[in-house]
């Protein structure tokens, strides 16, 4: 993958990519950050189009929807004071 001398496409192997927009860029370094230090696993996905990205986006939702409700269902220990 190169960046051309304009800096507007990314090409990968027959697939033209638009270079990143920077404040999406830093919305997903954000995202990248909080995950991390949650201490939660994750794969970094090229975005190949806006519509690739809002379907990432989606995915992302749901499994954090997911992890919600697997740590409602967790059993939460006792509190020392009896609450």
């Amino acid at each position: 993958m190169r960046v051309t001398k304009e800096g507007e496409y990314q090409r990968s192997g027959d697939i033209m990519i638009e270079k990143a927009n920077p404040v999406k860029m830093r919305k997903a370094l954000e995202m990248a950050n909080m995950l991390k230090g949650a201490g939660i696993l994750f794969v970094p996905m090229p975005v190949l189009s806006d519509e690739d990205h809002s379907k990432l986006v989606r995915w992302l939702q749901d499994r954090l929807d997911q992890i919600e409700k697997m740590a409602d269902e967790f059993p939460k220990p006792a509190r020392k004071d009896g609450q």
